[in-house]
Formats: structure tokens, sequence, C-alpha cells
């Protein structure tokens, strides 16, 4: 995952950056527009998740691909938020009479702060556990479905390696879902699915 990748001057820097293009945009171009652009986006970072998502039982390893720019998303919304309290906060607290450079200038100064700030926050290993939860919790919920009983039980074959693969927490040193072992878990469903082209995987 290239966000986790970056130091954390270079994340500084993206989150400083669109927080800044965010504010500078408020004070310079048309508000509307801003909020119109801001929400695409969003909007757009939302439906590239359900596309993930959607393409958990057919494609199992294309659907972690798409999934892993949740980092991606949760940065914009990060650097959004920051430049939304900055927006608010220099509202609140500029001079009525202030010069619009120079609301600008204090902004875009306070949005740099709060973006240093965010970016600290979002650490590499907290973002990659941030996906990782993501990523498992609609793995198993894809794969879970209830019995006559009305009790949870997977579909991958009880079991089997993609149920171990699916759920376990010592095999294979799987301890957790951070990216090496959820790209290593996935590849295993994967492979159980592709085993099954055109059927849905039964215990």
């Amino acid at each position: 995952m290239l966000w986790s990748t970056l130091s954390i001057p270079v994340r500084t820097l993206i989150l400083t950056s669109l927080s800044i293009a965010f504010v500078v945009g408020w004070y310079k171009w048309q508000k509307a527009a801003v909020l119109i652009i801001v929400a695409a986006l969003i909007v757009l970072s939302l439906l590239v998740q359900w596309i993930g998502v959607s393409l958990i039982k057919k494609r199992p390893a294309l659907a972690l691909q798409i999934m892993e720019t949740r980092a991606f998303t949760i940065a914009f919304l990060s650097a959004a938020l920051g430049a939304v309290a900055t927006v608010v906060g220099v509202e609140l607290a500029a001079p009525e009479d202030a010069l619009e450079p120079n609301k600008t200038l204090i902004t875009a100064g306070v949005a740099a702060l709060t973006a240093f700030v965010s970016s600290v926050a979002i650490t590499a290993e907290s973002m990659d556990a941030a996906v990782g939860d993501y990523v498992m919790e609609k793995f198993r919920e894809a794969f879970t479905t209830k019995n006559e009983q009305g009790k949870l039980t997977t579909t991958l074959g009880k079991g089997s390696d993609a149920e171990i693969a699916l759920f376990t927490s010592y095999a294979s040193d799987w301890t957790d879902w951070a990216r090496a072992n959820r790209k290593a878990r996935v590849a295993v469903i994967a492979a159980a699915v592709a085993a099954q082209p055109g059927k849905s995987i039964s215990s």
C-alpha cells in the first residue's frame, strides 16, 4: 500500500496541500464549487469501496486491491475535515474587518498546523490496521450466512483452507490482518473461489 510506505513528512505534505487547497479555494473561488468538488470526491471514494466489496465473492484478489484504496479515502477525509475545522475556526476568530488576503494567509497557516497534527496521528501502522480491520469485516460478512437454526456459518467449507485463512488467528503465523497477512489470506480464499468457477462455495 503506497500510503503506508510514505514517510510521515511526505504524508504531512500531502495532507497539508489538500487542506490548503480546500481553504484557499473556499476564499478565492466559488464556495459552492469547492463544496461540490469535495462532495464528488467523497462520493467517488465511497463508490470505489462499494465496488470492491461487491467483488469479494467473485474476484477476491481484485476486491482486495480495490479495498486497499481505503487508506487514501481516510487520508482525504482527514484533510477535508481538518480544512473545514480551520475555516470554521478562522471565521469565528478573525476580525470582521479583516482583509480577505489576510484571512487567507491566517487560514493557510492554521490549515498547515491542522494537517500536520492529523498526519502525525495517522501513522502507517494505524492506517494499515484500520484498512485490515475493514477488509476482515467485509470478507467475513461476504462468506458468512445463517443456517436453518439461525446460527452464523461459513460458506467456504468447514475446515477448509479458505475458512482457516478467513477466520484463523494462529495458522501460518496470521496473527492479524496486516497488509502481508491479508494478502496471503485472500490468496487462499481466491484459490478456493477459482476452483469452483460459477458455483457458490458451500460446506
